[in-house]
Formats: structure tokens, C-alpha cells, sequence
């Protein structure tokens, strides 16, 4: 395998940076459907199974929008890494803080993380069979 391919695929960074993103999504989500759950206390059952059923599918909604975005975005970000750049004064190495360092390795590391989701993904899927 290729891993200079793998690590400057367009949809496994933007699978990645979707997936990251889809954790704090979803968290604004839950915190929804818990204020609603708590304004509602009341409620039927078949009503909070509404509600948390429309913002399941609220939730891939913006999901999807977020990699179509970040694909886009990433493909354009890659586009532009490859034109030649003139006067252009690299950094050293010991200035870069440990907040950067940890930050490119996250982000170099998403590819990885896109295809063991991806392989996760595949694995639960035939345990249904």
C-alpha cells in the first residue's frame, strides 16, 4: 500500500476531519433532544421517539453536508499546495510549538483513522448477515 497516496486522499482527510467534527455535532444534538426531553417531561413516549427520530436523521443531515464541505474544501486546499510558491520563508523546526506538532501529527493521521473506520464499518455491517 501506498501510504503517500493514503495520507493525501481527499476523501479519507475529509472522512476524517467529518468524523472529528460529527463528535461535538452530535453532542449539540444530544443536548437538544435533552432540553426538549426535560421541557416535555410529560410526554408520551411515541412523542420523544419522534423527536429523537428527527434529529437522528438531523444529525446525518448535517453529517453529510459537513463532508461535502470539507471535501470540497480540502480538495481546493490540496489544489492550491500544489502550485509552486515563490519567496516563501520556511520556519525552523525549533520554533514549532508542541501544540503545532500535535495538531499536523492529528492531522496527518486522519487518513489512518478514516480507513479503520471504514474497516470498523464494513466489519459491523456483515455481522448483520
Amino acid at each position: 500500500m501506498d501510504f503517500e497516496t493514503l495520507q493525501h486522499s481527499v476523501f479519507l482527510q475529509a472522512l476524517g476531519n467529518t468524523i472529528l467534527n460529527s463528535l461535538w455535532q452530535g453532542f449539540i444534538i444530544w443536548l437538544i433532544y435533552e432540553t426538549i426531553n426535560a421541557a416535555y417531561r410529560t410526554a408520551s413516549a411515541k412523542f420523544k421517539n419522534n423527536v429523537s427520530t428527527i434529529l437522528l436523521f438531523f444529525a446525518f443531515a448535517w453529517f453529510l453536508t459537513s463532508f461535502i464541505s470539507n471535501f470540497f474544501y480540502t480538495e481546493k486546499i490540496i489544489s492550491l499546495a500544489a502550485l509552486p510558491v515563490n519567496n516563501v520563508t520556511h520556519s525552523s523546526p525549533h520554533n514549532s510549538s508542541f501544540l503545532h506538532t500535535l495538531l499536523s501529527y492529528a492531522i496527518n493521521s486522519l487518513p489512518y483513522f478514516s480507513v479503520a473506520y471504514i474497516f470498523l464499518l464494513f466489519f459491523l455491517l456483515n455481522s448483520l448477515w
